[in-house]
């Protein structure tokens, strides 16, 4: 509640911080309403203070209360790495701390050190964290391998690399941000009233779907390359329409088609411009006709040496509009003429008077596909035509 007020959030307020961002807050109210659930259903008793002592010791167990004091420790003591005249002979996150030093013997004095703060505080150091990393400078000579570490006389294993161990990966924590994340806000309901396998398994999936649609429609809007991709049409457990397969009379050669489609669709199919884009030595002017810049729309539209490739395919999808929808492909205007080729069903949001119906997506779907691997085919093998007659000339 404290930090709901200075986001500006209260009871009877709306929000006024557009910027305060509840995810934290909301999953200590779910551990809250978790621990009061728990607390209400258990019959109070009493306690001695013994039993108090051993609660606290057994929470203390592993972890620290403070490190502040061991870390102000740290930072007085000569031993361990220097920057000048700046200790950094510790790191610290959380609970957990690097003590680092570029000799053994300060690394054993820096050792005891926590030891000592750990057996006044009384609590256990981690065994499993406990260990040695040996890092080598490549600037110097190979650092001696065979020094020996001891912590409250047992030897530190030697390791290559350390994981960091919390609670994080438990399986309440995990069940938690998994019902979190997928909108369970009020899991308490199914406790006292279980539903039955069916209705659970509908649920989780009905929640699942909701979540990944919001999610993905959500995130695509953010990337430029998917400006053609039509990504209101995901579904779950449904194939988008540029890559279903059910009207095509040749699938294994659609299957092939689909690959091109798809990069290009998604800005990833390597034009010269785009290239051009990664390497500065290259040209973003067309290798086929050398006159503009080569990028999708160029390589789809106004290529003249794919010309002739290209007509055919137009004046088919030409031909079909105009039969199903009185509308001519080279009446309306560029960019939707690329975005009816790259992915139909996202061309009312370019032209609001062009309105698709399923079949007629369906069908400008396929001739669009032949088109785009047809102009891929010709300019893939005309390129290296071009390859072969210069390594011909430079021989020569």
């Amino acid at each position: 509640m404290y930090w709901s007020n200075l986001a500006g959030l209260t009871y009877d307020k709306p929000i006024s911080n557009t910027t305060y961002d509840g995810k934290h807050q909301d999953l200590c109210e779910m551990d809250y309403k978790a621990i009061k659930t728990i607390c209400d259903q258990v019959p109070p008793r009493t306690v001695s203070r013994t039993e108090l002592l051993e609660a606290i010791k057994a929470i203390n167990t592993g972890k620290s209360e403070d490190i502040f004091d061991l870390l102000s420790l740290y930072e007085t003591s000569n031993q361990g790495c220097k920057i000048g005249h700046i200790n950094i002979n510790a790191v610290a996150c959380a609970d957990d701390i690097a003590v680092l030093s570029d000799n053994p013997y300060d690394l054993q004095i820096l050792i005891n050190h926590a030891l000592q703060y750990s057996q006044l505080h009384h609590y256990t150091l981690q065994p499993q964290k406990s260990v040695i990393i040996e890092v080598d400078n490549k600037t110097r000579k190979a650092t001696n391998h065979n020094c020996v570490f001891n912590l409250n006389n047992q030897e530190m294993p030697n390791v290559t690399s350390s994981s960091h161990l919390d609670s994080s990966s438990s399986w309440y924590v995990i069940t938690k941000k998994l019902l979190y994340k997928y909108g369970f806000s009020d899991i308490f309901q199914f406790l006292d009233n279980p539903p039955s396998k069916y209705e659970w398994k509908k649920l989780v999936q009905k929640k699942m779907d909701s979540y990944w649609i919001q999610r993905i429609t959500h995130d695509c809007r953010f990337y430029s390359s998917l400006i053609h991709l039509n990504c209101d049409a995901f579904l779950p457990r449904n194939c988008h329409p540029i890559i279903d397969l059910k009207n095509d009379n040749n699938p294994s050669k659609g299957a092939l088609s689909i690959g091109i489609k798809l990069k290009m669709v998604t800005g990833t199919y390597m034009t010269q411009a785009k290239r051009a884009s990664f390497t500065k030595h290259e040209s973003p002017t067309c290798k086929l006709c050398d006159e503009d810049n080569e990028d999708i729309e160029h390589l789809l539209l106004k290529c003249k040496i794919l010309e002739n490739i290209r007509h055919p395919f137009l004046k088919q999808l030409d031909d079909f509009l105009i039969k199903e929808t009185t509308i001519s492909f080279y009446n309306i205007k560029t960019d939707s003429r690329l975005q009816l080729i790259l992915d139909c069903s996202k061309i009312n949001q370019h032209q609001a008077d062009i309105i698709l119906n399923k079949k007629v997506e369906q069908n400008c779907e396929l001739i669009s596909r032949k088109l785009c691997f047809a102009l891929h085919s010709i300019r893939a093998r005309t390129i290296i035509q071009q390859k072969e007659k210069k390594k011909v000339k430079l021989k020569i």
